[in-house]
């Protein structure tokens, strides 16, 4: 493991930062990329240091979270929901590649 962490946004000045750096990205498709947060047993969000979202800044798409089975979460690149957040399975093995989160990371500096 190369070690790392997913973003964890708490603020929309966040959220506009980690959304420029995205689609800066050339790697970047529709479905933009991870975000580190996941649903728990309890069918609430949690950031992934363990704080719950219930009270925070979230970006949440339009009729999103709208899956219980779907427990991880992403950050919309080129589609229509630019910026927006969404829920999305754990296991994505889409037919087409536009339409799979990447993991957005800081390079390291020489």
């Amino acid at each position: 493991m190369l070690g790392g962490d997913l973003a964890i946004i708490r603020s929309a000045a966040e959220n506009a930062f980690i959304f420029k750096l995205v689609i800066k990205q050339s790697t970047v498709q529709n479905w933009g990329v991870w975000l580190g947060f996941v649903r728990k047993a309890d069918n609430k969000f949690y950031r992934i240091d363990g704080t719950a979202m219930a009270n925070g800044y979230t970006a949440w798409g339009r009729g999103v979270p709208n899956n219980v089975g779907e427990k991880r979460g992403n950050m919309f690149g080129k589609a229509d929901w630019a910026g927006k957040w969404n829920d999305l399975f754990c296991s994505v093995v889409p037919d087409n590649l536009k339409y799979t989160p990447v993991i957005l990371c800081k390079k390291k500096a020489n």
